[in-house]
Formats: C-alpha cells, sequence, structure tokens
C-alpha cells in the first residue's frame, strides 16, 4: 500500500539522495508525472520544452549565465525526444545542460575580475535592473556584458552606500566570485539530476516537487512543530559557517557554549575525528551536524571576529526533539482601557500553519490544530470575551483533515470542501464534530494566506459564519497534493530505498461548498483593505505554469441565519479608513512600491540615490513623530500560548511581540487595529439586533 499524504505547501529544490540510482529514479518520477498528475497531460516536445525553459531558469534564475543562443540551442538539441528519454531514465541532457551553465559561470567569473579593475566614479546617468528574474536572457555575449557591468557598478555603489571603502567593496565581489566557483565545482552529478528532477515537477504544476529524504523530514517537522537536531540556525557568511540565533528550551541553547556568532570549522560525530567544514558549503555542513536523537555531534568552533586559532573550543552537544513553540497557534485578549473593559473584551487567535498529525502516518507525533484551537477558545471563553478574531495572514495552508476538523470548530457538522479527483469523481470532506465556538468572529487574511487557510475561509464566506477580512484577494491555490515516497516504486529491496525521497504530486483540486474553486481567484474578502501583500508579481497566477480556474455543482449546504451586517460594517470601515494616517501612509508606501516594481531600475548614481536614501530617512522619522504624538491605542493585551493557558492570571504582552518583525519605530499594524474595529462593530450590530429581537418577542407574547 503506497502512502500518501494530503498537503498543501511548496517546497525549495532538493539536494539529490543518497546511495540511489539516479537513472531509475528519474525513470519512476517521469511515469508518476506522467500517469498520475491531475492534469493528466502527456509528456510531449511543449512540455518538453516547459522543462527544459524551467531548468534553465533553475540554474539561473536572475537570467545573467545563460544567453538566448544558449536557450535556442538546448530547446533544438533536447526537445524532440526529452520525455523518452526521461521516461528511460536517461539524464544526459540535465548533465550537458549543467556543463553549460558551468562553463559560462566560469567565463563570467573571468570577466568580472576583470571589470573590478576598472575605476568608478558614480557621476552618470546610468541604471541596473532591481531584478532581472523576468528579463529576458541576454541575446548574446555583448549584450550580457553590458547587463554585467552595470550590476557591478551597482553592487559597488550599494557597498559605498553602506558606509564601505570602494576596496573594501571590490573585495567583497571578489570574494563572491570564489565562493561562486567554489560552490559549482562541489556540485555533484546527484545533485544538478536532483534539480532537474524538481524542475521536471513543477512543469505540470508549480506545486508538484521532487524532495529528498532530508527534505521529507523537514516537512515531517513542520506539520508536528517538532525537529531532532542541536536548535542552532546557521547561516554561510564569508567563507564560514555561522551561529545567528539559538532556538529557545533547544540543547544547543541548554548547553550554553555555543554562542551567537560563534563560527563552526570543523564537526565530528560522538568521539571521531573532526572534519574541516571551512569554506564547505552551508547544506553539506546541515547534513553533517544532523543526526538521531540522543545521539552527540561535536563542534569546533572560533568565536566571532578572533583570528588567533588558539581561541577555538570545541563543543559538544547530544541531539533531541525541538518543540517549534513560535509555529504554534496562539490566542490574546484585548481589552479596552477604563471602566468596563473585561466586559467588551475581545479573543483574538493567529494560526501560522495548518498544522497536525498525518492520518496517513508520516508523522509518529502527535500534534494537532484543531485541538490547540479548541483548548485556547476553551480558556478565551472562561474570560468571557465577545467577539473573536483568526488572524490566518501569511498562513501558507497546511494539512486538509486539520482545516476540515477547525471549520467543524465554528461551523458544527457539514460538508466543508468538495476534492475533485483526476478522473472526474467528487468527494465531499465533512466536518463530525460540535461546534466550540458560536460568537461574532471575524477571518483576517491576506495575499499569503494560501490553500488549506483559504480552504477554511472559503467554507466560513460560504456558510455566513465570519466576515473575512482582508487585502484584495487570497493567494489562490487550490490543489490537492500527495507525498509519493519513491522507495515504494523502485524495483529491487536495495537497502538504501529508503534514500530515494518522494515525489510531491498534484492529484485533486479543491471546491468550495458553493462550487467555486479557489485556484487562481482565491477567496475575495467581504471587507476589502489596503494591504502591503497586495503587490505585483503575488499569489497563484504569479508563478509559473498554474492550472485553471474552473467551478463544480454546489454542495447541499445550510448556511447561518445569523447576520452580519456587512453594507453597515463596510461603510464604517470605510470611513475609518478614509480618516486614518495609518492607512494614508499604507497607501503611500503601496503606490511607491509598484511604480518601483513597474520601473524595476535603480540608479546608479550616487548623488541620486543618497537623494532617495535621505528622502526615505525624512519620511520615517515624519511619520515616527506622527505617532508619538498620537499616542498608544487604548488598550490592554494579554498573551495565551498553549504552556501557560491554565496558569491563573493573564500575562500581559510585552511590546516587542505587538509587532513583530516591524523595522521603521514605531510602525502600527493598522491593518490588525482595523480588524479590533470591525469586529467591534459587529459584536454591536449583534448585541443590538438580539436585543430587538427580544424586545420583538415579549411584544408578541403580550398581545
Amino acid at each position: 500500500m503506497k502512502r500518501l499524504v494530503f498537503i498543501f505547501l511548496l517546497f525549495a529544490a532538493p539536494a539529490f539522495a543518497r546511495d540511489v540510482d539516479p537513472s531509475q529514479l528519474a525513470s519512476t518520477v517521469g511515469h508518476l508525472l506522467k500517469e498520475d498528475h491531475y492534469s493528466g497531460r502527456a509528456f510531449d516536445e511543449e512540455l518538453s520544452r516547459r522543462v527544459l525553459r524551467n531548468y534553465m531558469d533553475d540554474l539561473d534564475y536572475d537570467h545573467l549565465y545563460f544567453t538566448q543562443k544558449d536557450m535556442t540551442a538546448v530547446e533544438n538539441a533536447y526537445a524532440p525526444g526529452l520525455g523518452n528519454e526521461v521516461l528511460a531514465g536517461k539524464l544526459e541532457p540535465a548533465w550537458k545542460i549543467f556543463d553549460v551553465y558551468r562553463r559560462r559561470v566560469e567565463e563570467r567569473v573571468a570577466k568580472v575580475r576583470a571589470v573590478l579593475k576598472e575605476t568608478f566614479d558614480f557621476h552618470g546617468n546610468g541604471t541596473v535592473e532591481t531584478s532581472r528574474e523576468r528579463s529576458p536572457w541576454p541575446k548574446d555575449d555583448a549584450e550580457a556584458d553590458a547587463v554585467w557591468h552595470a550590476r557591478i557598478e551597482g553592487e559597488l555603489l550599494d557597498e559605498k552606500l553602506s558606509g564601505h571603502t570602494l576596496a573594501a567593496g571590490e573585495a567583497v565581489l571578489e570574494r563572491n566570485c570564489g565562493e561562486t566557483l567554489r560552490d559549482l565545482h562541489e556540485e555533484t552529478r546527484k545533485e544538478m539530476t536532483a534539480a532537474f528532477l524538481s524542475s521536471l515537477a513543477r512543469s505540470y504544476d508549480p506545486h508538484s516537487e521532487y524532495l529528498t529524504k532530508e527534505d521529507l523530514d523537514d516537512l515531517d517537522s513542520d506539520m508536528r512543530l517538532s525537529m531532532v537536531g542541536i536548535g542552532a540556525v546557521l547561516t554561510a557568511e564569508d567563507g564560514f559557517v555561522k551561529v545567528v540565533d539559538l532556538i529557545p528550551g533547544s540543547p544547543a541553547k541548554a548547553e550554553g557554549h555555543l554562542k551567537v556568532g560563534d563560527r563552526i570549522t570543523g564537526v565530528a560525530q560522538a568521539q571521531g575525528a573532526f572534519i574541516d567544514v571551512s569554506g564547505m558549503r552551508l547544506d553539506k555542513v546541515l547534513d553533517k551536524i544532523r543526526g538521531k536523537a540522543g545521539t552527540s555531534v561535536r563542534l569546533e568552533v572560533m568565536p566571532l571576529h578572533s583570528t588567533d586559532p588558539s581561541q577555538k573550543r570545541v563543543v559538544e552537544i547530544v541531539r533531541r526533539e525541538i518543540r517549534l513553540k513560535d509555529e504554534e497557534a496562539r490566542a490574546e485578549i484585548i481589552e479596552p482601557s477604563g471602566d468596563g473593559g473585561k466586559a467588551r473584551r475581545l479573543g483574538w487567535i493567529t494560526i501560522p500553519s495548518f498544522y497536525g498529525e498525518d492520518q496517513a502516518g508520516i508523522s509518529k507525533h502527535p500534534k494537532s490544530l484543531t485541538r490547540d484551537v479548541r483548548k485556547l477558545l476553551k480558556r478565551l471563553e472562561a474570560e468571557n470575551i465577545r467577539g473573536l478574531v483568526l488572524d490566518l495572514r501569511g498562513d501558507g495552508g497546511g494539512l486538509l483533515a486539520e482545516a476540515v476538523s477547525l471549520s467543524g470548530l465554528f461551523l458544527g457538522k457539514g460538508p466543508v470542501v468538495q476534492v475533485k479527483n483526476g478522473d472526474g469523481s467528487i468527494e465531499v470532506a465533512r466536518s463530525n464534530a460540535s461546534a466550540a465556538y458560536n460568537g461574532p468572529l471575524v477571518v483576517l487574511t491576506d495575499r499569503l494566506t494560501a490553500s488549506a487557510a483559504e480552504l477554511f475561509s472559503g467554507a466560513l464566506q460560504d456558510y455566513g459564519r465570519a466576515v473575512i477580512l482582508g487585502g484584495e484577494r487570497t493567494f489562490g491555490k487550490g490543489t490537492v497534493q500527495a507525498i509519493l515516497e519513491l522507495g515504494d516504486y523502485l524495483r529491487g529491496r536495495g537497502r538504501n530505498k529508503d534514500q530515494a525521497g518522494a515525489l510531491q504530486l498534484t492529484i485533486a483540486k479543491f471546491y468550495r461548498v458553493a462550487g467555486g474553486s479557489n485556484q487562481l481567484q482565491g477567496i475575495i474578502p467581504d471587507i476589502q483593505l489596503p494591504s502591503p501583500e497586495d503587490l505585483p508579481y503575488s499569489g497563484e497566477s504569479a508563478v509559473k505554469d498554474p492550472l485553471p480556474y474552473d467551478q463544480i455543482t454546489p454542495a447541499p449546504f445550510k448556511k447561518e441565519e445569523t447576520r452580519l451586517f456587512l453594507p453597515e460594517l463596510r461603510s464604517r470601515s470605510a470611513a475609518r479608513v478614509a480618516a486614518s494616517p495609518e492607512f494614508a501612509y499604507l497607501e503611500e508606501d503601496l503606490q511607491r512600491d509598484r511604480k518601483n516594481l513597474s520601473l524595476n531600475q535603480t540608479s546608479l548614481n550616487e548623488t541620486a540615490r543618497r537623494a532617495v536614501m535621505a528622502e526615505e530617512h525624512a519620511r520615517a522619522e515624519e511619520r515616527t513623530a506622527e505617532r508619538l504624538k498620537r499616542g498608544a491605542p487604548p488598550f490592554k493585551t494579554y498573551l495565551l500560548t498553549l504552556d501557560n493557558i491554565r496558569k491563573p492570571g493573564l500575562q500581559v504582552m510585552p511590546e516587542d511581540e505587538r509587532k513583530p518583525g516591524e523595522e521603521e519605530e514605531g510602525k502600527v499594524d493598522v491593518v490588525r487595529e482595523e480588524s479590533f474595529q470591525v469586529l467591534s462593530d459587529l459584536v454591536t450590530l449583534s448585541q443590538a439586533a438580539k436585543t430587538a429581537s427580544i424586545t420583538n418577542i415579549q411584544i408578541n407574547t403580550r398581545r
């Protein structure tokens, strides 16, 4: 029995599984895509050209190394027979294309080093493209040279504007050249083949993906919100792997000797010999640090800024399971200041993802978003909240089962989503739980709200159970993926079949109970607000080769009788937005960002760039001063987590917890504040309607 896991997540291109025959793996992936993908499309020449384009894009995502001449040569050479070759397990096209890429990079590095010897004064009127991801490849070497010359000048100017000397900037670019060549020459055929298999899968749709064994383990960690390791967050910098953070409660944090800023120079397993990792790629160092729970790893580290080898020290850490608390659902109680604050309390639940224990068994540790939210709801209701906001901003989705069961906490029993399979059959997923919360409800979304989060939002909107609040629309991902562990499909009984990884395969599309798909269109909120995420090149429509939007027959369901007062809520919200200085700031920023994205150009004139920087600084200072004059919102916020949910009393939320990730001093989450206002209006209108209804009943009774 093949193991299938329904998920809605997108993953990065992987490294190749170890000790697995790449030919057999490629053939298996090709046949699974051809035979089992939802689209049912043939591996014909048109698809082959798409595969080649995606592979070259993945290798050269900024379109800096290949030329249009290279693209034409690759298509002419390999497109006609690529499908048959892949299905037969022949991967020479992938390797030969990579060989061309390697030569182009080597040639370009030599040219870059020559350009670095030139003199730049940054007084001209030239510009450089801010991003080349959507630009065509240069038509020939001469055009490529011009593109690169502007790019080098721009990077040197960036270094100068950051306070570095021109010589220091040149040294940075020279070091980057060396690291580029090193990474290129460390690339193995297994790794380049894996990149090709990912490009192949995503050519069917953007959410099909080849996953390695390590990716599969990471997926398990993401879904059950725990991982096995030491709990150090690492990055590659200046040829070293550097510690940038330590996860609270992790072995590395508890052990106490590994410090933020330490540079890792060697890795050893238990009492084994050290392997020098200086200059090694980050993914390869991570692979050596990873291991099973209960085993130990020794790290040889050098403190930040130290150049004395005698200051190196050895840190031994025992790997264990780490709970990723920051990714769990959490709640807040918002209490207006002054008399009667407790009587007007509002609740807020943040849902980062639809995590849980997969029903097919890939996760060995039970975890459930629905169970966690039920606990939070119980405490919130005990604190007498009068209304609730569910914050799904940035929630990229997760497990279908959790989306269905979470819907039940607010809808009760009934159909939640329809799933259409590749053969045209339709299944209806239903909630069998009783509702846990029946009060006024607002669901907050943005353009990054995707997949399972859209499914949940759409169900509550179709039932009329909640007011959906957000930007123009949500992400627009309406497809269902299964995880096929490839070891189950490979021939033979090799001991390393468990290292074959998996194919994340799109096998179905999901539809709302009202019949529409979330695909491409997403969820259109009942009340739309200016949103910082509503920028060009965002959402499903901006990714390559998405599946189309369509509709099916609605499923029978009973719409909520509760009134949502949408016309009145829209009118009140629009008036507040029009009068809000913060929304005016947001609109101004959006217009400027959209213009910059459209122009896609940055000046190479130092004076012009410094003028822009001065303007940005003055604008930030002016806004900060205006915010200080307005003062803080008149309410208290209490934090509820799964750790403190049973403790008596309430914990006041620290100020830095209320504005995570904000860089501008004093910046306000104006969308969050407007959500409170919309919920307050909904509570007030609902209470008034309830009171009027009771009065009418009493009058009728007297009659």
